[in-house]
C-alpha cells in the first residue's frame, strides 16, 4: 500500500511537469488541479533549484520530488517487510 501511494504521488508530480513543460493552459481546470496537488507534494524542495528557465526549474524541482517519493516508497516498504513477522 505504501508503494502504491508513493507511486501515485510521483505520478501527480510527473503529470504536472508534463503539463507545464508542454505549455498547457495554466488557467485550465485540469492544469490547476495537478499544479495544486503537486505543490503540496514537493516535500519542501519545490524551490531548491532556481535556473533562469521556468521549464528547467519545474523539471528539476518537481522531478526530484517525484524521485524522492519513489525512494521513500521503496525504503519504507522494505523496512515494513523487514519488521513483519
Amino acid at each position: 500500500m505504501i508503494r502504491v501511494l508513493t507511486v501515485v504521488f510521483a505520478a501527480i508530480l510527473v503529470i504536472h511537469v508534463i503539463l507545464s513543460v508542454a505549455g498547457a493552459n495554466p488557467a485550465n481546470g485540469i492544469t490547476v488541479f495537478f499544479r495544486d496537488l503537486a505543490s503540496n507534494l514537493t516535500l519542501g524542495i519545490g524551490d531548491l533549484f532556481l535556473p533562469a528557465s521556468e521549464s528547467l526549474r519545474i523539471i528539476l524541482n518537481f522531478g526530484l520530488a517525484a524521485v524522492v517519493w519513489i525512494v521513500i516508497g521503496i525504503v519504507v516498504s522494505k523496512l515494513l517487510n523487514a519488521l513483519a513477522p
